[in-house]
């Protein structure tokens, strides 16, 4: 019997601490993780395969990526990561559909119960 898949999770722009948080919890639950600052490369990562998840840094254009993966009809959740005191841009990251913001410097619990979402 073959072991499930292990789940994609893609890192997308200067996560700051989070990103080191990320690889480490990564790597305790064997997932794959992929990592770009590129936009495009970014969609393309998404588009070529399914991913479990997106961490996306908030100094990013959330919304262009966000209406990108409307119009290509992919549904992978999308992680806003950035400054703590951002509380109406959080607002606004989460209206156009992130399904959480997470404040620097990230609290590993938040991080660990996002990825036990993972499929």
């Amino acid at each position: 019997m073959s072991s499930p898949a292990a789940a994609h999770i893609l890192l997308f722009g200067d996560l700051g601490q989070a990103q080191a948080e990320l690889l480490a919890l990564a790597a305790q639950q064997k997932l794959e993780l992929h990592d770009t600052h590129d936009p495009e490369r970014a969609l393309q990562l998404v588009c070529q395969q399914p991913l479990g998840m997106v961490f996306m840094a908030s100094h990013l254009d959330v919304a262009d990526f966000m209406k990108k993966l409307r119009q290509a009809k992919i549904s992978t959740p999308v992680v806003v990561v950035g400054p703590p005191q951002a509380s109406q841009a959080a607002v606004k990251f989460i209206r156009l559909g992130a399904i959480e913001y997470v404040p620097l410097p990230a609290d590993p619990k938040i991080l660990t119960s996002l990825l036990s979402k993972l499929p």
